[in-house]
C-alpha cells in the first residue's frame, strides 16, 4: 500500500516491530523524538532542523558516554555496573 498510494501513513516495518519488546519499552521516547522533530520542522524549517541536529546527537552521545564511564568505574572498583532494568 505504501508504494502504491503516497498518502498511506503506515510503514510495513511498523507492523513487524509493533509487538517487539523494544518498541513496547521505548515507544514513548520515540514518540517524543518524533514530536520534537515535527515541531522544529513546522515552526523552524530546515534551517532550524539543521541547527538543532548537533544538539540532539550530542544528547545521544552524552547518554552513551556516561554509560561507558559508569561501566569503567564499576570495572575499576569491581562493583556491579548500573544496568537497564530488563524485564
Amino acid at each position: 500500500m505504501r508504494y502504491s498510494f503516497f498518502w498511506w501513513p503506515l510503514h510495513p516495518l511498523g507492523y513487524a516491530l509493533c509487538y517487539s519488546w523494544t518498541i513496547i519499552v521505548f515507544w514513548f521516547p520515540c514518540f517524543v523524538a518524533w514530536l520534537i522533530k515535527v515541531v522544529v520542522m513546522r515552526y523552524g524549517g530546515m534551517k532550524m532542523y539543521l541547527r538543532a541536529r548537533p544538539f540532539m546527537l550530542g544528547l545521544i552521545m552524552g547518554e552513551f558516554s556516561m554509560a561507558v564511564v559508569w561501566a569503567l568505574i564499576a570495572w575499576a572498583f569491581t562493583a556491579p555496573a548500573p544496568s537497564f532494568p530488563w524485564p
